[in-house]
């Protein structure tokens, strides 16, 4: 399993160790092909979209951090903008350093929120030993209410359903007798 990475604290760490900026925004051909694949931008017209807040938003930022739109905080970390981006551009690696430099981090339960919701993979290898019993915890309908009201949640959204195991036992479990790598 790779390494859980947090973008903002990942960001500092590359400012303070005095490695040069990215500059793949200079790549950036203004195609909006990562804003329509962002689904923040689809269902929060408030968000400008990843070109607008990663490589339009970084030129403005190196002139003065002035043009730091708190926009950036609707960002999910997804990263389907940089999946559908022709030209390469990490534009939420872009937005993550923007963040950190310019964002004001207020803690609090959404900050709590945040942080579990994205980082999967821990939060995956947390819950797999007793996937049952979380699934059925955040299935119930008070919790939902609960979650809707604290943490913002949505009540009508359901949850991802954890499952007991991991995916590489069940494959060695599975496929270790029969050659499964094998094209049919």
């Amino acid at each position: 399993m790779s390494p859980i990475i947090d973008p903002v604290k990942h960001a500092d760490e590359t400012l303070q160790a005095g490695v040069s900026r990215d500059t793949s925004f200079d790549q950036c051909i203004k195609c909006t092909v990562c804003t329509v694949y962002c689904p923040v931008a689809k269902a929060n017209p408030a968000y400008p979209g990843p070109k607008q807040c990663g490589p339009d938003g970084e030129r403005l930022r190196i002139k003065s951090p002035e043009f730091y739109d708190d926009a950036l905080s609707m960002c999910t970390n997804c990263k389907r903008c940089e999946t559908a981006c022709p030209s390469g551009v990490n534009v939420s690696d872009l937005i993550a350093v923007a963040r950190a430099e310019h964002g004001k981090k207020k803690p609090g339960i959404k900050l709590m929120r945040d942080f579990v919701l994205s980082h999967t993979d821990l939060m995956g290898s947390l819950s797999s030993p007793v996937a049952p019993l979380v699934n059925t915890a955040t299935s119930l309908g008070p919790v939902k209410k609960l979650m809707h009201k604290t943490i913002g949640v949505h009540q009508h959204k359901d949850l991802p359903k954890y499952s007991h195991g991991t995916f590489r036992r069940w494959y060695k479990q599975n496929c270790t007798s029969q050659d499964c790598t094998q094209d049919r």
